[in-house]
């Protein structure tokens, strides 16, 4: 009597004969075994594996420590497993080659070359649709001190596209007026509010429902600049 694990990759050859793709197989399992389901990184593996022609369901010995140095068999498995499926996370990559996550952002960055496209495409996105803005470098992005903003890679991004930045003074809403001055009205406006759609919660956003005179507004920006001097 096979065991609960061996009967999930019975189930999973049969969904790979279907064509099923790695990501639908994944979903499929966990909506029938939950928390005991196959991990990403095991569906991957075995969907290669039947793919390949593999008959057997039974599990492989395992390997033992991760490979923590890069080989030829390593790159070219990691190669095949993100041109597989590009939704695969390091982690996930990690588990299926058996190798440190280190090792796999190693082998993905600087031998493979590989790099997320999709700020590239939202930059490309803008220029499009705000071309006024890329006409030249004479504008300066100011950001408000998150993490995010803070992180080393964003440094490094926008110092390779020469973007001058205003640094934010720690803790000073008023350098901000959009974000602790006009959003909070907005949203105190729209408290209480019951949508019967998507259409209807969307129309009552973006319309205004509030009026805040050009004056009073210039004022909250003005007062703040004159509180960080």
């Amino acid at each position: 009597m096979c065991d609960e694990k061996q009967e999930q990759r019975i189930n999973f050859k049969f969904l790979v004969k279907l064509k099923k793709t790695p990501t639908e197989c994944c979903k499929l399992l966990q909506e029938a075994y939950g928390g005991n389901s196959l991990s990403p990184a095991r569906v991957f593996d075995w969907y290669k594996r039947f793919s390949e022609g593999r008959g057997s369901t039974e599990d492989d010995q395992r390997l033992g420590r991760p490979v923590t140095v890069s080989t030829p068999e390593t790159v070219t498995k990691i190669n095949q497993i993100v041109r597989a499926d590009r939704q695969m996370s390091i982690r996930m990559i990690a588990e299926a080659v058996n190798a440190d996550k280190e090792t796999v952002r190693k082998i993905l960055h600087e031998e493979l070359h590989m790099t997320k496209v999709f700020l590239a495409t939202l930059r490309e996105r803008v220029r499009k649709k705000r071309p006024e803005l890329w006409k030249n470098n004479s504008w300066i992005l100011h950001q408000d001190n998150a993490p995010a903003h803070n992180a080393l890679s964003v440094k490094q991004y926008l110092a390779g596209k020469r973007t001058p930045v205003l640094e934010h003074a720690p803790y000073w809403p008023d350098l901000a007026p959009c974000d602790f001055f006009l959003f909070p009205k907005k949203k105190s406006a729209l408290k209480g509010a019951r949508f019967e759609s998507m259409e209807a919660s969307r129309y009552l956003i973006v319309t205004p429902r509030i009026t805040v005179a050009r004056s009073v507004f210039l004022q909250r920006c003005a007062s703040g600049l004159v509180q960080s001097r």
